[in-house]
């Protein structure tokens, strides 16, 4: 008995292509996470936050990043796939 594995190499090339796509994803969304928490360091705010309010800034930061990155994402990469 023969297995036709002509599929089994198209699925993993689109494996292939959605992990890169998903590491685009983490690298964009990490550059602009970096990007909110400069414009932190870099504004008067800084001094007045305390150690709970500067870590919750750098959750909600993170969270905003990969929402910001994750629209994109799913309506222009996903589809392609």
């Amino acid at each position: 008995m023969m297995f036709d594995t002509s599929k089994s190499g198209v699925c993993t090339e689109r494996v292939n292509y959605l992990k890169r796509g998903f590491l685009f994803y983490m690298c964009a969304s990490c550059m602009l996470l970096v990007q909110f928490v400069s414009y932190l360091v870099n504004s008067n705010y800084w001094e007045s936050l305390y150690f709970i309010g500067g870590f919750y800034y750098l959750i909600a930061a993170l969270g905003q990043a990969f929402l910001f990155n994750l629209i994109p994402w799913v309506v222009l990469y996903l589809p392609f796939t």
